[in-house]
């Protein structure tokens, strides 16, 4: 029988050198319970390692390099069964959605830029949760809600009003009634009369015109939704920043969540 021979421990700082990694990341992954040392000194505290360690901390890597976070990592470390490596699959998939659409609009901007195409970009985003001042009617025509925005307005000091803004529940393209609900955001949340915008994800668009150009924005803005496999769960709203270069600045949102 060949004798048996301990392993070879190695110093933390041999051990980083040789996996090309820092001291620091080992003792990150190692209070993570990702890679242990295979023997600490209760003298001195000094952490050792093996040689085979090298294969669980290239497997940490790996998983790291695809994007995973180090909570998942220790999640998803040694499970091998078809089911975690499904998950590790749906969220690496979900992550290149979010990246393809970034380099969509990254490769829209650099094509505007060299046509001059000035069109609306989409943006993802949760609009948070908000305290506002609203009321709610009926109206026969969308001037009207400058008209409930103003009587709002006097109803709230300017030092607690931020911006106003509308959220149309019902545009009357179908039903031939718009229902309008204005509001104004609040800058405080101690007013009784105040109710709570509740967060929600949108698709964003900043609209720069007048409103005889607003449907073109809308427009783009539904396109875009249904191309990008989302779909709007609840009525729009609008968000009026102000005057802006070309008039008037709207941002236009589209709570939406991602289709099955």
């Amino acid at each position: 029988m060949e004798p048996i021979h301990s392993p070879v421990l190695i110093s933390i700082g041999k051990f980083a050198r040789l996996a090309g990694v820092s001291i620091k990341a080992l003792r990150l992954y190692a209070r993570l319970g990702l890679l242990q040392p295979a023997c600490i000194s209760p003298q001195s505290g000094y952490r050792r390692y093996e040689a085979s360690q090298l294969s669980q901390l290239h497997r940490i890597l790996m998983l790291k390099n695809t994007g995973l976070s180090l909570a998942e990592i220790a999640s998803n470390l040694w499970r091998r069964d078809s089911s975690a490596l499904s998950r590790v699959r749906e969220t690496l998939a979900l992550r290149a959605e979010e990246i393809q659409r970034q380099l969509s609009w990254v490769e829209a901007e650099i094509r505007a830029a060299q046509s001059r195409d000035d069109a609306p970009k989409i943006v993802i985003k949760r609009a948070p949760k908000v305290s506002v001042l609203s009321v709610r009617k009926n109206i026969d025509s969308y001037d009207q809600a400058d008209e409930m925005l103003r009587d709002l307005g006097r109803r709230v000091q300017a030092s607690d009003r931020l911006v106003s803004g509308a959220i149309w529940h019902d545009c009357g393209a179908r039903t031939k009634t718009i229902d309008c609900e204005a509001f104004w955001i609040l800058n405080s949340i101690a007013r009784a009369a105040a109710k709570t915008l509740a967060p929600v994800m949108v698709a964003s668009m900043m609209h720069e015109g007048d409103e005889s150009t607003m449907p073109g924005s809308y427009e783009i803005a539904r396109r875009w939704i249904a191309d990008h496999r989302f779909k709007v769960t609840g009525p729009n709203r609008e968000i009026y920043l102000g005057g802006a270069g070309n008039g008037t600045l709207t941002e236009i949102q589209f709570p939406i969540e991602r289709k099955n």
